[in-house]
């Protein structure tokens, strides 16, 4: 079989072709017989006044449900003359007539296929008041219409017939609808029930095919080199190959679930797929696609210093191995350190990954293995003849990302992302320490740059040439009191985002953001202000978004300020009035509620502003509601316009910031 099995990958090979989702059986040079088997008994049983009658000798049987009773016909066959192993079997039945009510309801029903255990029954002697109680598990509904009177209906049995023990087999059948049926034949009849079997004569071949493996996992291991995991197929040999594709042809085979890839060249993109090969040659379906583009330039550096650090002990620079382990009192945490300089490089870091190559578990940690952490530090002044626990750094730094160190990670490299880490670094130098995350007493040894098998720390970078960045697209604007945030898309080949403002005299930049958001903090309330974003990078610069506009505007708004006598009359003069009543309404326009404190100041409208009257009132106002304000006070007229200052303060946190104001102009008549 495995021979089978590698000729049809070769031909996949040469041919180049995609494989369909179908399996060919493998039964050839494997004999088959065919068996068609009588009834050895047969009868049906009637309640009511016939519930003792026996109708073993009859030429048909009748299936009918009524209100009442189950009109059940019993078929048993005896199969020790089927010699082999069964792959399908089928019951039939003959239909001799179905009666008038039936007809006229339709001309169709349903029996329903019922295998029983029980075989002790004996068509002589039964009836229906000592019919089995063995009321059988239903293998299947079967439909008979009027068209099937005079032909066979089938029903496939084969599970039932497999799972036999012994060399007889009965069924009961049994209608579905009430009040409908139809007439079977008996083996006394010329058209008897029949079992058909079909048997492997020798060893049964495999036609079943494997699982559908996993989609493909993407990891570039390497200058334009991918490797591809996924997740295994199943089968029921237990053995399988498979085949992978690259854009619609074959690429290669593996025999494990993992196949690595090379000769892409950087920025093209390629769509893989896989599919699972048994030794009989069963083909499973192709997996769901994966694309990937490889990168650009690759760029791999090893630790310029590495060792770890043990509770009073060390150091251990010079070792060969890093042991990473720690115990459940926190007493012995043993970290690994490791040091890169970062390349110089001409274009854009799309990726970094620090790799580790795992030597050994510990004896004491089972196959299942721990959890470990990869930090990034910000202290570069480490060094690795004299780092111990008492000096090594002390910040906790930024956490990369976790592995599980098992024993299949053994003799291989582990990774960890760290590209924004990387990318933030500006002293051509970055850091790691790594640490055990879970599995108290749980440990595993790490190769040094002083180790025999030349696996040393690495740190490998992905660098994309510099192009032109896409537009910036998203661009939206939310406006509040004297701000405006912005948010837009990430662009790709962007490093710096520049943004754009006009208030009605021309675009001219107001920031720039390495990030997706950008707060204008340089704005006034009840200005319309238009942005727009371009992305840059070290070399060209992309073209503008669709601009968006946006208008601060203070959460709260003051209207209809009046003048009023303590009576409520409206005052259209000031003159001769000696006590007023400053009326207005504060209407909320923001689903926040606010405790304010707004304050009055009426001054006249001369070149001094001199202030003739001064008061304030506290106010709660509420979402999206509207709130009216009164205040008296004593006024003293004199022969000059007026000018009502109105500011509106958050009393609820002292804030400083207005939340409104309004200068209203009243002209002395």
């Amino acid at each position: 079989m495995r021979k089978s099995m590698m000729l049809l990958l070769s031909m996949l090979l040469m041919l180049n072709i995609a494989l369909a989702p179908q399996q060919a059986h493998a039964e050839a040079g494997v004999p088959s017989l065919e068996y068609s088997l009588s009834a050895s008994a047969d009868t049906w049983v009637q309640g009511g006044a016939t519930a003792d009658t026996k109708y073993g000798a009859n030429d048909r049987m009748k299936v009918k449900r009524t209100t009442t009773e189950n009109r059940d016909a019993f078929v048993k066959f005896d199969t020790a003359s089927v010699i082999g192993s069964v792959y399908e079997a089928e019951l039939r039945l003959y239909v001799v007539s179905m009666e008038s009510a039936t007809v006229s309801a339709g001309g169709m029903y349903q029996i329903e296929i019922r295998g029983m255990s029980d075989d002790g029954w004996s068509e002589v002697g039964m009836t229906y008041a000592n019919a089995p109680a063995d009321q059988g598990t239903v293998l299947g509904v079967v439909t008979v219409t009027q068209s099937s009177v005079g032909s066979y209906v089938t029903a496939d049995v084969t599970d039932f017939i497999k799972g036999q023990t012994d060399s007889t087999v009965s069924f009961r059948i049994r209608g579905v609808e009430a009040s409908r049926g139809a007439d079977y034949a008996t083996k006394e009849h010329a058209f008897p029930p029949l079992l058909m079997v079909k048997a492997w004569q020798g060893a049964q071949p495999d036609t079943l095919p494997p699982t559908i493996p996993g989609t493909p996992q993407a990891e570039w291991s390497g200058p334009g080199s991918v490797t591809l995991t996924w997740q295994p197929s199943t089968d029921n040999s237990g053995t399988v190959t498979y085949a992978v594709y690259r854009d619609g042809a074959v690429r290669g085979t593996a025999a494990a679930a993992s196949y690595t890839d090379t000769g892409l060249n950087p920025g093209n993109s390629y769509v893989y797929r896989v599919l699972a090969v048994d030794e009989s040659g069963n083909a499973s379906p192709l997996s769901e696609p994966v694309t990937v583009t490889a990168p650009g330039l690759q760029l791999v550096t090893e630790a310029a210093a590495d060792s770890y650090t043990r509770p009073g002990s060390g150091p251990f620079g010079s070792q060969t191995t890093m042991n990473v382990k720690s115990n459940s009192s926190g007493s012995d945490i043993r970290r690994a350190y490791m040091k890169f300089p970062i390349p110089e490089y001409s274009g854009m870091l799309e990726h970094a990954a620090v790799k580790l190559y795992v030597t050994a578990l510990e004896s004491s940690t089972p196959a299942d293995g721990y959890d470990v952490t990869l930090y990034g530090i910000q202290d570069d002044s480490w060094q690795e003849g004299t780092i111990t626990d008492a000096n090594r750094p002390q910040e906790t730094g930024v956490p990369l990302g976790q592995f599980r160190v098992n024993a299949d990670a053994v003799g291989t490299y582990i990774s960890f992302p760290a590209t924004e880490f990387v990318r933030g670094q500006t002293d051509g130098i970055a850091s790691f320490y790594m640490q055990s995350s879970s599995g108290v007493s749980r440990g595993a040894n790490y190769a040094t740059k002083e180790h025999a098998l030349d696996k040393p720390p690495l740190l490998m970078l992905t660098i994309q040439e510099l192009q032109t960045p896409a537009v910036p697209e998203g661009l939206a604007a939310v406006a509040s009191s004297k701000r405006v945030h912005l948010t837009w898309n990430a662009s790709n080949q962007a490093t710096l985002y520049e943004v754009y403002r006009d208030n009605g005299s021309g675009f001219t930049l107001t920031g720039q953001t390495a990030g997706l958001e950008f707060t204008d903090t340089d704005v006034v309330n009840d200005t319309t202000y238009t942005y727009k974003v371009r992305a840059r990078n070290a070399a060209f610069e992309s073209g503008f978004s669709v601009p968006v506009a946006a208008m601060p505007i203070y959460p709260l708004l003051v209207r209809d300020v009046s003048f009023h006598t303590l009576s409520g009359d409206r005052v259209v003069s000031l003159d001769g009035v000696g006590f007023i009543q400053l009326r207005g309404m504060l209407e909320n326009l923001t689903v926040d509620s606010f405790d304010t404190v707004m304050q009055f100041r009426v001054l006249k409208s001369n070149a001094d502003k001199e202030e003739v009257l001064r008061g304030s009132v506290r106010r709660t106002v509420r979402a999206g509601s509207t709130a009216e304000f009164k205040w008296n006070g004593q006024f003293e007229p004199s022969d000059s316009d007026y000018t009502v200052e109105v500011s509106v303060r958050d009393a609820a946190n002292g804030s400083s910031e207005e939340l409104y104001h309004i200068r209203t102009y009243f002209d002395h008549p």
